[in-house]
């Protein structure tokens, strides 16, 4: 019985001994007639396998002589001259017959799809031992044969969560071919799946510097598509969730039912709506069910919303998606949520149409939509159609909050809850009030309410919920203090979704400390409840019933000039605080631009740019769209084309290349036709970074020219000298470091004739860039050194501390480590008291460096993780990949 192994080195067994093939001639011919699986192979294919285009003279004699050799191996009781059964003659060439060949076996396993076994079967390259065959093209088809049946295999094993099965096979795999994107991205998940992140890291950046280095590319996006999953499970699931409600009331068989779709459905996604009439506690439900089942979603509790019957501010579908991706820092929903056990709460949705992108419902992810309507087109797995409270359960919330009344005057309460509708936010309004009246009995505060009811009555022609709801409000309303009650009205005129003490104070027309009272007594009364620390929301009724009897214009104007004014300063201090308050107001700030005067809506955008550029992309494309609309009614073409260029920005940022550059033309455009040469080098400007970040230099070099043109010719210097600061940088990017530097020398004079301080330290800054590049340790720490000077004259703490991580670098390439970590350390102070976030991480990374190489290896780790935590809050890749790498060493 003969069995050959072709699956790694050449090996021959007869009846189980394994045999010695003897010279290389005969293995290469073995190996060539197995290779082809039992078909002919053809003298002139032999020749040109063994000898190329060098065959001896005696090339037939000597292929005569390995064939004898063979069938004296393989068929030792062969008559001399009989006919062989293992290796018979067919025409002019030769047949190899064994049916125990691991190749005939590995094919076959292929083509029923069990790649397992197929791999199992492979020892190491095929004929890794016939040096003859390593270049045959049949040899080079296995191998891709088998790379194609790992690939499936071990994908289906990572995504089984047994990647601990394949680690082995797939590290082979990349080290064999170290530039296979594809393989890299496989192994890095397969890493991530046993939990071996670092390893997943170093993989990732080692990857990327040879791509780099090798190729001149960055990573594909199989590559870097693998290296965010690996970046996004480092990061806290999001948990959006409202505060659960405090003395929730009933409901167990809708939580009960629930519980049960979502282990029947939810695997699979699962859709659940709740409708129900206003007030009837919808949203509580949804929240309650979401902190109970919270455990149940470890990849995170999203909420929005979406203000279905808000006449005026509904959240478009366009935006509801784009909030969404902004909080999963992602591109597309649909693939940031499979398969990751995701809540979404939409609440308040007024039609289907409203969250038409995010449907259908993921896999393993749940959508609880909360809606006044059935919303039928909606095909979900689950329905709940709220009613009121039960009797009991009414009773039950009263007694929670007005104690013991309920029991002293049973009649007087069964009457307050029949008033009430049995709806839980009457309820509660109402009980408020029955409180703060304690020395009146329950009784009279009940027949006060019927009186006023009946009157409401008559008027409406029907006594409906809604009608129960609104007479209730006005009977809260009715007993709070002229301040108070003026307070409330004005809120309703508020067209965000919660308001800050300031903001309350600009829209009262008071003092701060007065705006808190008010605020703190309509929370008393729950008319208005906290959403966060220091803000403050309404429910959609409320605030619909206080805007009905809002009658102060002037309010409006005081909340947007606050709002304008206060953006402007936070914008142009933009430390910490001011960082803390622009993201808190962000929503409102967007949604007053549907309100606002043209004049301020432009100022807002002016103001918000900066900010806004730092990553909201949705805010940014609704708040520069209405600035283009308001630019438009001023007949301000220079606004409008500032406005299209800042959405061009956006566009730019999240990728959309082309559309960003159809922007900047659009906005290049009107430039020209307002005659606006320093805002037309600003568009060019913009063109030129599309092209250079796609990789277009040489076109990114002519835009720039042309922005320098442009600057030049509306006597712009500062204009002038970034364009060549720009053009500097292309021609870094280019290799052409000769001339980027005397672009930068001609930027650096120009800046230094203006007295642009700022300017001359950024183009000293990549002069001393240029010269470590260039071998010039000592020119880089000059320039370095005077940028720092500059910084500190012009207290420009963020700049000092750029200078003096730069300083540390010089000294940490040159050996000098004690110095540099000394530069890390003075550079992360001024990042930590001017809440720097990026500053602080690269300092981090530089002082783990610097630590590191003086044999500090645990104090180095310690400031690598804090670098790797700051990078992940903050989305910075770069800086992430130093502090992975650090922790790897």
């Amino acid at each position: 019985m003969i069995r050959i192994q072709v699956l790694g080195p050449l090996r021959v067994w007869r009846d189980g001994t394994l045999l010695d093939l003897g010279s290389a001639g005969v293995r290469a011919l073995l190996g060539l007639l197995a290779l082809n699986s039992g078909q002919p192979t053809s003298r002139a294919d032999i020749v040109e396998a063994l000898w190329r285009d060098q065959p001896p003279p005696s090339a037939s004699n000597v292929i005569q002589t390995y064939v004898r050799t063979l069938r004296r191996l393989l068929e030792p009781g062969r008559r001399a001259y009989g006919h062989s059964s293992y290796l018979p003659r067919i025409g002019d060439g030769y047949a190899l017959r064994v049916p125990d060949v691991d190749l005939l076996r590995f094919k076959q396993l292929l083509a029923s799809r069990h790649d397992a076994e197929a791999l199992r079967l492979w020892h190491g390259t095929p004929l890794a031992d016939v040096p003859a065959l390593a270049s045959h093209k049949k040899v080079l088809a296995l191998i891709e044969q088998r790379r194609a049946a790992l690939a499936r295999y071990g994908d289906l094993r990572i995504t089984a969560g047994a990647a601990h099965e394949v680690i082995t096979l797939l590290e082979d795999a990349a080290a064999d071919q170290p530039l296979d994107e594809a393989a890299l991205a496989r192994l890095i998940r397969a890493y991530q799946g046993v939990g071996r992140r670092v390893q997943a890291f170093r993989t990732y950046h080692t990857a990327r510097r040879k791509l780099a280095d090798e190729l001149g590319v960055d990573p594909g996006p199989e590559l870097a598509g693998a290296y965010a999953e690996l970046v996004a499970h480092d990061k806290p699931a999001p948990a959006q969730l409202p505060a659960d409600v405090g003395g929730f009331t009933g409901r167990t068989a809708e939580l009960s039912g629930l519980d049960k779709a979502l282990v029947d459905h939810g695997p699979t996604g699962l859709l659940c709506v709740i409708s129900g009439s206003a007030g009837v506690g919808k949203t509580a439900l949804a929240v309650r069910f979401g902190h109970q089942a919270r455990k149940r979603f470890p990849g995170g509790q999203l909420y929005i919303d979406l203000r279905g019957f808000d006449s005026e501010q509904p959240l478009s579908a366009d935006d509801a998606l784009s909030r969404l991706l902004n909080t999963l820092e992602a591109q597309q929903f649909h693939e940031a949520v499979t398969g990751k056990r995701v809540l979404l709460v939409l609440d308040n949705v007024g039609s289907a149409d409203q969250i038409a992108p995010l449907l259908p419902c993921p896999p393993s992810c749940t959508m609880v939509v909360t809606s006044r309507d059935t919303l039928p087109d909606l095909n979900a797995q689950h329905r709940v159609e709220l009613g009121v409270l039960s009797q009991k359960d009414a009773l039950t919330l009263l007694n929670s909050m007005i104690g013991t009344r309920t029991q002293a005057e049973p009649q007087a309460a069964e009457a307050l809850i029949a008033q009430c509708a049995q709806l839980p936010l009457a309820l509660r309004v109402a009980a408020e009030l029955v409180v703060s009246r304690a020395s009146t009995s329950l009784s009279t505060l009940v027949e006060e309410l019927a009186d006023r009811g009946r009157r409401l009555m008559l008027l409406d022609g029907g006594g409906d919920q809604r009608a129960a709801v609104r007479e209730v409000f006005s009977w809260s309303y009715r007993h709070l203090n002229l301040e108070a009650a003026r307070a409330f009205r004005l809120l309703g005129l508020h067209p965000g979704l919660d308001i800050d003490i300031t903001a309350a104070a600009a829209l009262f027309g008071t003092e701060i400390a007065k705006a808190s009272l008010l605020l703190e007594v309509l929370g008393r009364a729950h008319l208005v409840h906290t959403t966060a620390p220091g803000r403050w929301g309404m429910h959609d009724l409320l605030r619909a019933f206080a805007a009905d009897l809002a009658e102060d214009n002037q309010a409006t104007q005081r909340l947007f000039d606050h709002y304008v004014n206060t953006a402007e300063a936070m914008s142009g201090l933009m430390d910490q605080a001011s960082r803390a308050w622009l993201d808190a107001e962000l929503p409102n700030l967007t949604a007053i631009c549907t309100h606002m005067a043209a004049g301020h809506i432009v100022r807002l955008a002016t103001a918000l740019y900066r900010y806004l550029d730092g990553g909201r992309h949705a805010e940014a494309l609704t708040i520069h769209s209405y600035a283009e609309q308001a630019a438009v009614r001023l007949n301000d073409l220079s606004a409008q084309a500032h406005a299209v260029t800042n959405l061009g920005s956006v566009h730019w940022q999240l990728g959309r290349y082309e559309d960003a550059a159809a922007h900047y033309r659009r906005a290049l455009d009107i430039y020209l036709q307002a005659s606006d040469q320093a805002g037309a080098a600003r568009a060019l400007t913009r063109l030129g970074n599309v092209e250079e970040q796609t990789g277009r230099y040489e076109q990114a070099a002519e835009r720039h020219a042309q922005a320098l043109a442009h600057a030049q010719a509306a006597k712009h210097p500062s204009g002038e000298a970034r364009a060549l600061t720009n053009l500097g940088i292309v021609n870094e990017r280019l290799g052409d470091l000769d001339s980027a530097a005397t672009l930068h020398e001609q930027a650096l004079d120009r800046f230094l004739r203006l007295g642009d301080w700022v300017g001359e330290a950024v183009a000293r800054t990549r002069l001393g860039m240029i010269a470590m590049r260039t071998g010039a340790p000592d020119r880089a720490m000059q320039e370095h050194e005077r940028a720092l000077a500059i910084s500190r004259q012009l207290g420009h703490l963020r700049g000092e501390a750029h200078s003096l991580i730069n300083i540390g670098d010089v000294h940490r390439t040159q050996g000098r480590h004690t110095q540099a970590a000394a530069h890390y350390k003075d550079a992360l102070e001024l990042c930590q008291l001017t809440g720097h976030e990026y500053g602080r991480a690269t300092a981090l990374n530089g002082l783990g460096d610097a630590l590191g190489s003086t044999g500090m290896i645990a104090e180095a780790r310690q400031h690598y993780a804090e670098a790797l935590a700051i990078a992940i809050k903050i989305g910075d890749l770069d800086e992430q990949g130093r502090a992975h790498t650090g922790l790897a060493r």
